[in-house]
Parts: C-alpha cells; structure tokens; sequence
C-alpha cells in the first residue's frame, strides 16, 4: 500500500539539536512539560514551546525518568532507589524512594491523592503505594511472576485503574489490571492478556490500541481484552514487509490515532476499520527517513496541539550521531477527544466478577 504524505497536517515550529544523545525522557499528562536525560546523567527541562527552563546533572547511572501529571515533580530512577526532585522554579532533589528494581514508565501518579503507584523488581514483582507529602509507604502488593525482566505502568484514563505489563526482555509481555483509591491497592490476576505492549487508552477509556507480538497493530476492548481487530504490519507496509509498528502511538481525535513505522514515517489510521488514512510525516528537510543514515525516532503529545519527534542522523560508519528534536502544530491532525465518565464505570468492570 503506497501512501502519499500528507505535509499540511504538521506544520513545523522549531527544532533544537542536542549535543548529547537523549536516552531516557519524559512528558507530563498535561503536556506542558518534556524532560530528557543523556547517558551522562545530563538532564534537559522544557515547556511545550520548546524552550530549555533548566539543565541538571543527575549524576552516574540513571535508568529513567518519569514527570508526574502537571510536570512539577521529576522522579529518576537508579538501581536501588528513586529520586524526587521538584522542577520549579529549577529542579532540586527533594527526597528519595527506597525502591530498587525500577524500570522506564514504572509509576503512575493517582489523580485524586498526592500518591505515586510504582512497579519494581528486585527480589520478586511488587506494586507499591507511596504517599508523596510524607515520603511514606501506603500499601504494597505482589504483581504475577511473569517475564522476570521488569514491569511497566500504564494509567487508564477514568483515573483510578492502570495497566501492568510485564516483560521477559526478549518481546514476550504479559498484560494485567491493577487499581489504586484510597489506600488500597489491588491486582487482578485476570484477564492475564499476552503479548500486548504499552496500551494507548483511547480518550474515554472504553478501549486501547497498541502493538500485539502475533497480531501487529491491535485494537482492545477494556477491560475484557476482547479483540476488536487487528492488521499486520506486512499488510501496511507491502513494500518492506519486514517492518514493523512502534510502541508510539497517539490520539488527538476520537476516531484517528497515529503510529510510526519503526524508525521510519508516521502514519494516521482510522480506528474503526485499522486501516491507514495517509501518511503523515516520511522525512524533514528534503530527507526521508531510512535513507541516508537519517531515521525517526519518539514521538510526544504536548499541550497547545503540538507533537514532539525525535530524529538522529548517523555519518558514514555509523560512529557519531546528531539528535534533533522537533516541535510540530498538529492541529491539522486533531478532531473531537471525549472525556472519560466521571464515575468510573469501566474501572468498576473490572470488579465486577468479585461483587
């Protein structure tokens, strides 16, 4: 299938290249905040102009970095604890988590509570409740032993229940649901849905897509994990069959989300039939991507109607490397998002088996 790209629906903003590669990063549910981290420990803070607000040196080791829902906390996480650092007016450490066995996306900030939920793995799986005025651990319970690689959280949109994934480290994940209110927690051990990665929900929760390591790109009811439909890649991308879909995935509308051929463009696909409507970005600068040593990267929604990408451009022998980062107005892209119901109903579905 042969796609033109569509160029009036991202309009370039600005862009800004960074002298060290970032390898970690982070954008706050609001989208007013973007934080990346080199392997150095060399940390970048900006708004959703693109425009620097500070620069830290986190020290030797970091594995990730995570900004809660409004961008004023930064946790960083490192082999055997947390730290919580307040990111205004710069960022400066506050106090430390002692959990060790994190891994990127690990926590999920409560909408209701100053609580953070994190998945670690050190000895075996746990999710743990941490109250973030206190610094004090709230509840603490065992994730299914699955993978044994580490887990990820994932937050549902209604505000209370979130995703477990967990993963083996060789493209085997295992999906769960978990729910935090009011200082409990709780894990179910079904649906135990397998290998899905990283949900994107849909904007009222009702649903998610992602990548499935059978199916290709899928689209999920939740929280029965009954398969709505699905497409390979092969079927999308008959030129290079060997293709595949990023983990990246985005809804700026109800109906249409977008998703990256890996390392490649960024195509728009209808959610009802999961077929592509067009291509949507291919290269930058008279450059298409996958040609030239020049390939895409991430990508993030930032607030305003603006999407982040990432791009790295490698010389001849592939020993040195320039990283851009790109600042869009998709507004040519966006539509109608609803909201979630305020009272839940698809986050007491998943309880519904034990009334």
């Amino acid at each position: 299938m042969r796609l033109q790209p569509n160029s009036e629906k991202l309009k370039p903003i600005c862009k800004l290249q960074l002298n060290d590669r970032p390898y970690h990063s982070t954008v706050s549910a609001d989208g007013r905040r973007f934080a990346a981290c080199a392997s150095s420990g060399k940390c970048w803070l900006f708004d959703n102009d693109l425009r620097q607000l500070d620069e830290v040196t986190l020290g030797a080791g970091v594995q990730w970095i995570q900004l809660n829902k409004i961008g004023s906390l930064l946790l960083v996480g490192f082999q055997a604890r947390i730290d919580v650092h307040a990111t205004s007016p710069k960022i400066a450490p506050l106090f430390k988590l002692p959990v060790p066995g994190t891994s990127s996306q690990c926590c999920v900030f409560c909408s209701d509570e100053q609580v953070v939920c994190v998945a670690s793995w050190d000895l075996e799986p746990k999710l743990t409740a941490w109250d973030l005025r206190s610094s004090a651990k709230i509840a603490e319970l065992l994730l299914p032993d699955r993978g044994g690689a580490g887990y990820s959280l994932v937050p549902h949109p209604e505000g209370e229940a979130m995703a477990a994934i967990a993963y083996s480290g060789q493209s085997e994940e295992w999906l769960f649901w978990a729910h935090y209110a009011r200082g409990k927690l709780r894990v179910l051990d079904r649906p135990e849905i397998e290998d899905v990665a990283l949900p994107c929900f849909h904007p009222t929760g009702r649903e998610f897509v992602s990548f499935h390591e059978r199916l290709g790109l899928c689209r999920m009811r939740f929280p029965s994990g009954e398969l709505i439909g699905s497409v390979q890649p092969e079927q999308v991308f008959a030129d290079n069959p060997e293709d595949m879909f990023s983990y990246d995935i985005h809804f700026l509308r109800d109906d249409h989300f977008l998703v990256w051929q890996t390392c490649l463009a960024l195509y728009e696909f209808d959610l009802a039939t999961l077929q592509p409507v067009g291509a949507v970005l291919t290269g930058v600068e008279g450059v298409t991507f996958g040609e030239d040593n020049f390939y895409s990267g991430q990508s993030w929604l930032l607030a305003g109607g603006r999407l982040l990408t990432s791009d790295c451009r490698h010389d001849k022998k592939f020993k040195n490397r320039t990283d851009t980062l790109r600042l869009w107005d998709a507004a040519g892209l966006a539509g109608r998002v609803s909201a979630p119901d305020p009272s839940r109903p698809l986050t007491q579905e998943i309880f519904a088996d034990d009334q």
